[in-house]
């Protein structure tokens, strides 16, 4: 069987591809000049590196949750895979917070997906009730689920 080589697309690939790259570790200084710049580039690279590496959960946490309101969608589907991470790997959030937050992104087609995910996340690295919340808060499974 031969494998197709880079160039060559599926039938079910879509014209856009995601590109994976190792994450860096991002100072504050460069998080805060990121999201400054406004430019979604900048301030996913900004909000990942963050999350994975800044010690301060809570400072990360803030940090990408000031972006679930951006214009770019794909600001706002990081700003719940980055609170997945900040999940996983300081196993602590501010449920308060980010629940509500990243709930309300399930109405979002271009965040739904993610949302969910992080939300499997909360489920393995912090406990949290998926099927309490959504019985409470009235929340179908998705199609896929």
């Amino acid at each position: 069987m031969e494998l197709p080589t880079n160039s060559e697309k599926s039938s079910n690939e879509k014209d856009s591809e995601r590109i994976y790259r190792p994450l860096d570790s991002v100072s504050r200084d460069e998080a805060l000049a990121a999201a400054v710049s406004g430019k979604a580039d900048l301030i996913i690279k900004a909000m990942l590196g963050i999350a994975n590496f800044d010690a301060d959960w809570k400072w990360a946490q803030d940090f990408c949750v000031s972006f679930a309101n951006h214009s770019d969608p794909n600001v706002r589907m990081m700003v719940a895979s980055a609170l997945g991470d900040i999940a996983r790997i300081h196993r602590r959030l501010d449920m308060d917070v980010v629940i509500p937050l990243v709930y309300a992104m399930f109405d979002d087609p271009d965040t739904e997906t993610e949302a969910r995910l992080a939300i499997d996340q909360f489920e393995t690295s912090l406990g949290f009730n998926r099927k309490k919340e959504e019985k409470k808060r009235g929340i179908k499974k998705a199609s896929w689920e």
